[in-house]
């Protein structure tokens, strides 16, 4: 068996790329990033030959959540802590952006829903933080 990941292709394209590295046979495919549009592959399964197979490893995911509450309720749990340490973590890298820069306040954009958990997120104990359309922390200047 080999196995090659591959990420967002740009060029070369993933249809060349795919052809060259399995011209025959079947192409495991991954699309848990996507979360709720896992199974939003048709363009992908296009360009592969309709000779992929999605694991679909999100929507087990979900699955093993429904069937073991005991494990949701963990999941959940580190989920909230991860978001608390990400929280800390860029309040003082925050403060250290001041300091070296010397500039004003610097603001930090978070996802609202961090490891596809629906409880709103909040700052370091504080008020909820603000959504962002991306799943990566990112600075805005001047805020």
């Amino acid at each position: 068996m080999k196995v090659t990941l591959l990420g967002p292709q740009r060029r070369p394209t993933l249809e060349g790329v795919a052809a060259s590295l399995y011209p025959d046979g079947p192409v495991a495919t991954v699309t848990a990033g996507w979360q709720e549009r896992e199974g939003d592959d048709a363009e992908l399964s296009r360009l592969l030959g309709a000779r992929d197979v999605n694991l679909r490893l999100y929507q087990r995911w979900l699955d093993v959540q429904e069937r073991d509450p005991v494990f949701a309720a963990g999941e959940r749990r580190l989920a909230e802590l991860l978001g608390e340490l990400q929280d800390l973590y860029l309040l003082r890298l925050d403060h250290a952006l001041q300091a070296a820069t010397g500039s004003g306040r610097v603001s930090w954009l978070r996802p609202s829903k961090p490891y596809g958990n629906s409880t709103p997120r909040t700052c370091a104990g504080r008020a909820p933080c603000a959504a962002s359309s991306t799943s990566a922390s990112h600075r805005t200047p001047g805020r």
